[in-house]
């Protein structure tokens, strides 16, 4: 409440209208004060606009002064006690039951009933609304998180099956089957130098000596290379 005090405070309406009949009674039984309290008003708006340096104002007190401005002063006299006999005014002052239905049908009390109801039921109709936006926000919130925990799904598996083929290559391989492997292709290379060897003898040209000894040579190379990397390994377990 003091917040939106605060508000109207520091940002004024320019026009305000009573819309609500209740409201609007107490505001027309209450012109002569509410004239006085605006004319009070106005001297205070000018005299805080010349002096800015003031420190802000007491918010309860403001809050305690609004709520007393929706109470009907006390009246200095009751038309429905003036127009009554002194037989029944004793009688509303010995009996309290009198008494009590007395008060509860002068003016003034049943316009603060009044009052009471209208800002009750504005208070639940405000309260439905904020309930309703509550709601429609939670839903909105609700239809989101579900979609980006969809999604994140997704990238979680997506994600899996990439760290899975990650380790699949990082992963040194086992040293037997490394060895096994290297075996084989140390003997194929060991087959085609032979081969190419019994080609280059058998065909009897003799062609190109520099030729065939730099190709042969590649291959033995290749296949001595893979037989030093298979000892190393075994050397290594």
């Amino acid at each position: 409440m003091y917040a939106v005090i605060h508000h109207f405070q520091l940002t004024p309406p320019q026009v305000m209208e009573i819309t609500d009949a209740n409201l609007r009674r107490l505001q027309q039984s209450l012109s002569g004060s509410t004239s006085s309290n605006n004319s009070s008003n106005s001297r205070q708006a000018q005299s805080t606009s010349s002096h800015n340096n003031k420190p802000p104002p007491n918010y309860e007190q403001v809050a305690n002064d609004e709520v007393n401005t929706l109470i009907p002063p006390i009246p200095s006299s009751f038309p429905e006690i003036d127009k009554m006999s002194l037989s029944e005014v004793k009688q509303v002052v010995d009996d309290e039951k009198v008494l009590e239905r007395f008060v509860e049908n002068t003016a003034a009390v049943k316009t603060l009933r009044e009052l009471k109801q209208s800002i009750e039921a504005s208070n639940v109709d405000v309260a439905k609304s904020n309930l309703l936006d509550h709601e429609e926000i939670v839903k909105e919130v609700c239809t989101e998180v579900g979609s980006l925990q969809q999604e994140l799904d997704k990238k979680i598996e997506q994600y899996k099956k990439l760290d899975a083929e990650r380790l699949e290559l990082t992963h040194p391989p086992d040293k037997q089957e490394a060895i096994k492997e290297l075996n084989k292709a140390k003997k194929d290379a060991y087959r085609e130098s032979e081969e190419m060897a019994e080609e280059w003898v058998e065909s009897g040209e003799g062609g190109n000596v520099s030729d065939f000894v730099k190709r042969f040579m590649d291959v033995r190379v290749l296949y001595h290379t893979r037989a030093a990397k298979a000892e190393r390994l075994e050397m290594s377990m």
